[in-house]
């Protein structure tokens, strides 16, 4: 295997063509992905214990998965060879992604039209943390301008507890999706060892929502940790139809997918088993993703 898959500091902004490029050279990378002419999706990893990234997400098809909604993918890369929950490791790189954000703002400035120019964020499990701590520290306010269509944070490996306090001051998106998933085994298992409820898993706590915020409920779905890629998804067409509607920017149709309902007192849309599928991009070759179990 090429060490080109190996983690670099330097070079954090990873394309699936296998073009790493620098903070510096943000620009660039945007430019290659919006002449693609397909929506633009960021993507923020989560833990990659003894494996790296962005080997992992190449190694198990995530990229590849990612693809085959019809999107042009930037990977945001951070040093998750860690052996457990280790909040530090993607906290250190949040600086760098408040620098790429810097720079796509530039890029729509720049752009002929700045709306064509948004992508939307996927951030999956520890990867939420980034944006937990910029949203925290206020760097994802409104006064930075609309920045992305959608945000989704996907079996997000931050503490529900008070998560509607940082949710609230996330003015960068035209919309916010949280997902929740009860039955995700990895982020039990997290939460027994390191004690927090983890957002991904469990609300918690009556009246405790963000307005800004749409939070989708898939515990009946029988999927375990790693449900954005369609190779994770069960066969579960409303999954599979509200990523291929998110993640290309899509105000989310939940009309036949889901039912609005309550969850520890938080209104949430609860996607059915089965489903219809809206907005789904031409299928692919989806590969297959490995060791399911883990982050």
């Amino acid at each position: 295997m090429s060490n080109d898959l190996n983690f670099d500091p330097n070079r954090p902004l990873f394309v699936p063509s296998g073009e790493r490029f620098p903070i510096a050279q943000s620009q660039g990378a945007l430019a290659m992905a919006f002449a693609s002419g397909r929506p633009v999706l960021i993507y923020l990893h989560g833990r990659a214990k003894g494996i790296g990234e962005p080997r992992k997400s190449v190694q198990t098809n995530i990229y590849r998965g990612l693809g085959s909604y019809g999107v042009s993918v930037i990977g945001f890369t951070w040093d998750a060879d860690d052996g457990g929950y280790d909040e530090t490791r993607p906290l250190e790189s949040a600086d760098n992604f408040d620098r790429f954000l810097d720079a796509l703002a530039e890029f729509q400035d720049s752009a002929a039209g700045r709306d064509e120019a948004k992508p939307s964020l996927i951030a999956h499990s520890m990867g939420n943390l980034i944006v937990a701590e910029l949203a925290k520290e206020g760097r994802l306010d409104s006064g930075r301008g609309m920045l992305f269509r959608n945000i989704v944070m996907n079996a997000a490996a931050v503490k529900a507890k008070r998560h509607h306090m940082w949710l609230e001051k996330i003015g960068t998106a035209q919309r916010n999706y949280v997902m929740i998933n009860q039955q995700d085994k990895v982020l039990l298992f997290a939460g027994f060892l390191f004690r927090p409820n983890m957002l991904g898993r469990e609300l918690r706590g009556p009246g405790a929502a963000s307005d800004r915020t749409t939070y989708v409920e898939l515990s009946q779905l029988g999927v375990n940790h790693r449900y954005f890629v369609p190779a994770a998804q069960n066969n579960q067409a409303s999954l599979r139809s509200f990523f291929a509607q998110a993640l290309v920017g899509h105000d989310v149709n939940f009309d036949g997918i889901a039912e609005p309902e309550g969850v520890d007192g938080i209104k949430v849309r609860r996607l059915k088993p089965g489903g219809i599928l809206h907005e789904v991009a031409a299928d692919a070759d989806l590969g297959s993703v490995q060791d399911e179990d883990q982050d």
